[in-house]
């Protein structure tokens, strides 16, 4: 929950830098699991409290697990999964899915790395000014790309944010610092408590 919470305010963030709202989003995960499902539930609701309809908010989410695209026409789904499932052709290739749906925003939570290819995020920044590419999956050698990845397909023009700490990036003069998507509020107070009782 904190860490959903963490990557909401980080979309949030977004969106005041692209100067825009989650309902003019289209959302695509790479991962539908507990991760993705929860991270959707609250960008719906957050949607629903800033006034939009339920069906378009959950039109702006896109799920995707091994299988491909999450679809009306599957009947492997979870009853978790069927509340995200579109009325779209099926796509069992996240990247062909990409250039399909031409998503604003890619959430990384499926843990396999290298999975946000170069050919993608050059396609995502053709469509958008400022691509926002989230690879959470941690550590980072399950990222699904690195943050010099990102910067340097899109030409620095990517909002990133990771689940494990990349280094700055330099690209043409200037530096990138990548922001960490998840537990930013857990952390601390953990750490915290711990210096506050002296537990061990």
């Amino acid at each position: 929950r904190q860490r959903q919470m963490c990557i909401r305010d980080r979309l949030l963030s977004a969106m005041s830098i692209i100067k825009s709202s989650l309902d003019k989003q289209r959302i695509l995960f790479c991962g539908a699991g507990s991760a993705a499902i929860g991270i959707a539930d609250i960008l719906c609701r957050e949607m629903l409290h800033s006034g939009v309809d339920e069906k378009i908010a959950k039109n702006n989410l896109y799920l995707f697990d091994s299988d491909g695209l999450i679809t009306v026409d599957r009947e492997d789904l979870s009853e978790a999964n069927l509340k995200y499932a579109q009325e779209v052709d099926l796509e069992t290739n996240f990247s062909a899915a990409v250039e399909k749906l031409k998503p604003t925003i890619i959430i990384g939570v499926s843990g396999v790395g290298s999975v946000f290819e170069e050919k993608m995020v050059r396609n995502m920044t053709k469509e958008n000014n400022r691509p926002i590419i989230f690879a959470l999956s941690n550590p980072t050698s399950k990222s699904e790309c690195t943050a010099e990845q990102a910067y340097n397909w899109s030409e620095g023009k990517a909002i990133f944010a990771s689940g494990s700490p990349f280094d700055t990036v330099r690209l043409k003069g200037k530096t990138y610092h990548p922001a960490q998507g998840n537990n930013a509020y857990v952390f601390p107070g953990v750490g915290l408590g711990v210096v506050a009782s002296g537990a061990t």
